[in-house]
This record gives structure tokens, C-alpha cells and sequence, in this order.
């Protein structure tokens, strides 16, 4: 069940004095705002369609006492007195695409100089080249010792799991572990927002279960480290050998007595070819970074509050109003279903930086999950996000930067597009916001990674082409940063692609129909 938070929020209001009223949409505004943090919370607001009553009405000290309530001071809100308030909201309620990319870029800037000038350089392994050669980020209970090299699946797959589910339970205390149950789906517990300002506000979810069972997310974990430890047999000069690594060419064999597979696509075809079904996708998924609300019902169960970051795109249409976007998270989306292997993992740069494969588990919220979707060839989708990891990573661990290159080489979404663009010739992501001077790098390594390629003998052509294909998506990547004139059609193409069909807000619809007005309008020009 879905409820709107301007909905819930009506429920709280007066009837009848209308000063009291603008006054709690006030209070109720500086509630929301400082429970989400100012930035986010006031972003929010006008995604959400929470515009109070007041402000509508042009009740321009409410606007005013909301900013001030929220701690923004800043020289540009000055001129809105002459404004219409909605309109204002509106406008102001979304970081720009600029000032995403600038963050990243002046962090980047400062942590990358101060590493240069550091004389006393550490030689430990950055975060990127630990993940990247243990093949994954959550390293603590992956029982690395429980996946050998060489890999033999009849004999090893199962240990694995075990092994792995093991060391989740080591780690559990006594109450937790008489607890543990392999086969149960955990549900979120909401939290309270603020029980006297906001009651029955939740933060959460509202007791919704994940989308995999413990032990299904466990699989999906050594599916992942499976791909990721053959992606690293296509990156091993990338990084620096050290004195504890594995030695050798990671492989695995489908039967005791198979072929070794030492490649990640040879590895998906193996599977298929013993009668799984691969579906792969390029999704994206409208995102709040793991933000979610719900509210209690007088029975006790729970409605979801949609929520989206609005974001100002960068476009314009004809009449000087911004066209609002939404943040997505993209992915490359591995669902394996069959007598062996069974799991959904994904594909793309995370938080740490690593650009590789991990489960694919979420909370059950068919609005939140489903997303858009386009067809991959399962195969080439898992090459091209081999050759993508292995540029992202080794500039992400080559010049430290922070987040492993996360918000400067990119963020999920490039990663993502630069492997549909290699497949399918196009992307249909939005939005892409590497920044250009750290991004340059990116194709400065792909171009030598392909320079070497080409230079090897006995290197099949099929090779060289789709690290030609892989080279050519991520020189020629959108960006949507700061969108110029000739870039705008395929912005506003890319933008409607990735809007869910049955839009969560009406800023979507509206953003929509703004799209559709600037491409008619650009292909006329």
C-alpha cells in the first residue's frame, strides 16, 4: 500500500484557523528537513509534492521562516519576495547536476594533491586493489579458503555456500545464532521519525521483506566473487603482485574432469549450456540512497512513502523552466536460474570504488525494484563489464583517489552505461555525471589497454573487438553534467528512458512532457 507524505502530512493539520495552520506547515516542514539533513530534506520537498498550503497561497514569511528554519543562508534567496512562492520552491528544491560533479571534482582535487606531496607514501594496497583481488566488498564473511583455485563446481559450489553462511554465523552472538535461519527473509523494522512532531512517521520501509533469503543472498555473494575472480585474470597487471597473493590464473571447471574456464563470459555460456536461464539487463531504478519512509495504519500494518532526490537536470525548455530529473542507481542486472546456480547479482561502481559484481538483494517494493529495463546478451554484457571494470579500477587505485574514483570516474551509472553503450551500440542511462579532467583518465587507460591488446599475438579478433567496442563506449560516454545545446535530444531521450512507466511523482509527468517538448522542438533546429 502506498500513502503520499503530502497526504500524511494533511492528516496533521488543523481545521479552521488558518495561522495556526501556516504555521505547523512550517513546523512540519522544519521537521521533515532536519530529519533528512538540509540538503537532502529540502531537495526532497518539492519531489515529494510537499509544497504546504502556505506557500501555495504566496505566504512568502512561511517560505522565508522554512529556509531560515533549516539553516540556509544564502545571498541568492534574497530576490524571491518578487517571485511566485511555488514556483521558487520549485526551483531551489534541487541540487543541479553541476554542483554534484563540482563536489566531487574539489574533493578529489585536494585528497589526489595531498597524496602527491606526501613523501612517507604508504605501500599498503589501496581499498580498490584488496577488493578487486579478493573479489568482493564483503569480505569479512566470505570464507575466502572455501573457494580454491581450481574451482570445481560439483564439488566445491555447495561447500562454498556453507562455508560462507558459517562465517555469517561466527560472527553473530549467541541469542542471533540459536536464531539463525538459512531459509527465513529478513523484514525491516521501521524507526520512528520523530514521535511527537511526526507520529506514526517511520524511517524504513515498513516491515517488507528482501527480495532472497539468507542463504540466497549467500549464493548471490559467491556467484559475484565467482565472476569478479575471473574478471581479475583479464586485470592482473593492473595491479602490483604482492607477497600473500594467490598465484596462478583463477579458473573453474564445470565437471571434475572439464575444460578450465578462466574467463567470466565463458563462465555464463558454461551455464547455459547446461540448461540455465540467463536474463540480463541494463536497469535503472529511481534512488534515495537507501532513504525510506512509511507510516503506521491504526491496524498496525505499514504503507510505503514513495520518496526521489529531485535534481535540476541542466535543461531548459523554451519558457526558462527547469526540467526536473530524478536520481537513478543503474545496474547490470544477472538473473541465473537453473539446476545448479540460482541467483540475481549486478553490476557497477559502488560507493567504495570497485566496479564489479554483488548481490542483487533489495527490499520486496515492486515501485522501488522493478525500474526500466532494456535486453543485454548475457555474454557480452559480462565481458564489456570486465574490460569497463578493468579501466575504472586500475585509475581508481592508480591515482588513490578518494572513493576509489566514486563521483570523479563516475558513479554507478556511468559504469553502467559505458557497458550498454559496448553492447547494444546505445544507453539509455541518466544520469552520467563523471567529472571530464578525472574521467580522461578512464579513456587514457582503455585506450593503452587496447593499444596492448592489438600488439599480442595470438589474440582472437573476436577479443580485440569488443575491447575496441568496450574503448570506443567509454571515450564516447554521455555526460549530463553541464548539457550544451547539441547535446540536449539525447539528454531529454535518455531522461524519458529512464522514468518508470506509471511515474511515483507528478514531477515526473511534468518532467516528461517537458522532454517531449525539447526534442520536438531540437530536431527542428
Amino acid at each position: 500500500k502506498l500513502l503520499s507524505l503530502g497526504d500524511y502530512l494533511s492528516t496533521l493539520r488543523p481545521v479552521g484557523d488558518k495561522k495556526l495552520t501556516e504555521e505547523l506547515d512550517v513546523i512540519l516542514g522544519k521537521a521533515l528537513i532536519l530529519s533528512l539533513g538540509p540538503k537532502i530534506g529540502y531537495a526532497a520537498l518539492p519531489a515529494l509534492g510537499l509544497i504546504p498550503n502556505s506557500l501555495k497561497d504566496g505566504g512568502m514569511g512561511a517560505l522565508t521562516s522554512l529556509i531560515s528554519s533549516a539553516g540556509i543562508e544564502d545571498p541568492k534567496f534574497a530576490h524571491l519576495a518578487s517571485m511566485s512562492t511555488t514556483y521558487g520552491v520549485k526551483t531551489l528544491g534541487g541540487i543541479s547536476m553541476m554542483t554534484l560533479a563540482g563536489t566531487a571534482d574539489v574533493g578529489a582535487a585536494i585528497a589526489v594533491d595531498s597524496y602527491k606531496n606526501d613523501m612517507n607514501k604508504s605501500d599498503e594496497p589501496s581499498t580498490v586493489e584488496e577488493t578487486v583481488k579478493l573479489g568482493g566488498t564483503k569480505t569479512k564473511n566470505n570464507a575466502p579458503d572455501s573457494i580454491p583455485n581450481t574451482f570445481i563446481m560439483p564439488i566445491h559450489y555447495n561447500k562454498a555456500i556453507f562455508a560462507m553462511e558459517l562465517a555469517t554465523i561466527n560472527e553473530l552472538d549467541h541469542l542471533e545464532k540459536q536464531k539463525y535461519n538459512p531459509h527465513e527473509v529478513e523484514v525491516s523494522v521501521p524507526v520512528p521519525v520523530e514521535e511527537v512532531t511526526l507520529p506514526d512517521l517511520h524511517w524504513g520501509h515498513g516491515k517488507v521483506a528482501r527480495t532472497h533469503s539468507k542463504r540466497e543472498i549467500i549464493e548471490n555473494r559467491l556467484i559475484s566473487i565467482l565472476l569478479n575472480r575471473l574478471s581479475f585474470n583479464n586485470m592482473k597487471n593492473e595491479f602490483p603482485v604482492r607477497k600473500n597473493d594467490k598465484p596462478g590464473t583463477f579458473g573453474i571447471k564445470m565437471e571434475e574432469d572439464g575444460d578450465l574456464i578462466t574467463t567470466p563470459e565463458t563462465f555464463i555460456g558454461a551455464l547455459q549450456n547446461l540448461g540455465h536461464t540467463i536474463k540480463c539487463h541494463a536497469c535503472s531504478r529511481t534512488t534515495t540512497f537507501g532513504l525510506a519512509l512509511c507510516v503506521k495504519n491504526k491496524h498496525g500494518t505499514f504503507s510505503s512513502v514513495p520518496l526521489g532526490l529531485r535534481v535540476r537536470s541542466g535543461l531548459q525548455d523554451k519558457h526558462g523552466n527547469p526540467v526536473p530529473a530524478f536520481l537513478t542507481h543503474s545496474s547490470i542486472d544477472l538473473d541465473i536460474k537453473g539446476p545448479t546456480v540460482n541467483g540475481l547479482v549486478q553490476f557497477y561502481q559502488n560507493i567504495e570504488g570497485f566496479s564489479g559484481w554483488d548481490s542483487g538483494d533489495y527490499p520486496d517494493i515492486p515501485w522501488a525494484f522493478e525500474g526500466c529495463k532494456r535486453s543485454l546478451d548475457a555474454c557480452k554484457a559480462v565481458r564489456a563489464a570486465m574490460f569497463v571494470g578493468t579501466f575504472l579500477n586500475s585509475v581508481g587505485d592508480k591515482m588513490n583517489l578518494p572513493f576509489g574514483g566514486y563521483g570523479t570516474t563516475g558513479v554507478c551509472n556511468d559504469s553502467v552505461a559505458a557497458v550498454e553503450l559496448a553492447v547494444n551500440g546505445s544507453t539509455d542511462v541518466h544520469p552520467c555525471i563523471a567529472v571530464g579532467g578525472w574521467y580522461s583518465h578512464v579513456v587514457r587507460r582503455a585506450k593503452a589497454f587496447y593499444d596492448d591488446v592489438k600488439s599480442k599475438p595470438n589474440v582472437s579478433k573476436d577479443y580485440i573487438d569488443d575491447v575496441k567496442k568496450a574503448y570506443d563506449a567509454v571515450k564516447n560516454l554521455p555526460n549530463d553534467v553541464q548539457p550544451m545545446p547539441g547535446m540536449m535530444c539525447d539528454i531529454a531521450r535518455r531522461m524519458i528512458a529512464s522514468l518508470p512507466d506509471s511515474p511515483h511523482f507528478e514531477e515526473m509527468r511534468i518532467g516528461r512532457e517537458m522532454c517531449e517538448e525539447i526534442i520536438a522542438e531540437y530536431e527542428q533546429f
